[in-house]
């Protein structure tokens, strides 16, 4: 395989890219947050059924900048509104929004010759929805695989499997915690709120967070894969005329 048709392989992955991320109801959540000026040094997390059924509102620092919003994850369920009553709730004011569907659940990395990255391939983790993370994470395999067809140590083919392979074997982890992001929206109130004080103790942070970062670790980007022999392509034969 060519550069250049490793090349056309990421314009086609563009290309698919709107239309494998078209909102599902079964494979999408809802975020939405607000920009307002502020000065915050703390995070917060508001778990209200009154404010959305199944998620939860947050306000966070960001410089000189809070950041307030909601995430939903039922998709019917729409959080502008929601947003707004937090923010009037902090007397903020709702002005500038950014937001977006959330794809929760993995799909194909591979197919057809292409290879996903990203929401394509649906790489934001649940419950949290962090994505960008993921993305470097997922993107940095997939360019090592496509590295080594460009200089030759294997064939498209391979490379495809290996990333395949790759993005498989975290399904338990994704699993997991689509299985939380469905569980703990349902708790009732009294349970959840025992629930959060369980885990709010010190140890179990530090496990259940040490767990989530082992999901994506930064250190991935720093790691030297493993070299591979260079593929040898057999020589054509000459072809020769019978003489005359």
């Amino acid at each position: 395989m060519t550069q250049e048709s490793i090349l056309d392989q990421r314009i086609v992955m563009r290309g698919l890219f709107a239309e494998r991320c078209v909102p599902t109801i079964y494979l999408n959540d809802r975020r939405l947050e607000n920009f307002t000026a502020g000065d915050l040094d703390a995070l917060d997390i508001w778990v209200e059924r009154d404010l959305v059924r199944r998620g939860y509102g947050w306000r966070v620092p960001a410089g000189t900048e809070a950041r307030i919003g909601v995430g939903s994850y039922d998709p019917a369920q729409h959080v502008k509104e929601p947003v707004q009553d937090l923010a009037g709730r902090l007397d903020a004011d709702a002005v500038r929004y950014q937001g977006n569907w959330f794809p929760h659940r993995l799909r194909p990395a591979a197919d057809a010759g292409v290879f996903f990255v990203g929401d394509s391939a649906g790489h934001c983790f649940p419950l949290s929805g962090e994505g960008i993370r993921t993305a470097f994470y997922f993107g940095i395999a997939a360019g090592r695989e496509i590295r080594a067809v460009v200089e030759h140590r294997q064939d498209a083919g391979r490379a495809l499997e290996r990333y395949a392979a790759f993005h498989a074997s975290h399904r338990h982890a994704f699993g997991l915690a689509l299985r939380l992001q469905r569980l703990i929206p349902a708790l009732p109130p009294r349970l959840l709120t025992l629930a959060l004080k369980v885990i709010g103790n010190q140890r179990i942070v530090d496990r259940s967070f040490g767990w989530y970062l082992d999901q994506a670790h930064p250190s991935f980007a720093a790691a030297q894969p493993r070299p591979r022999p260079a593929v040898v392509q057999p020589a054509r034969r000459r072809e020769t005329s019978a003489p005359a």
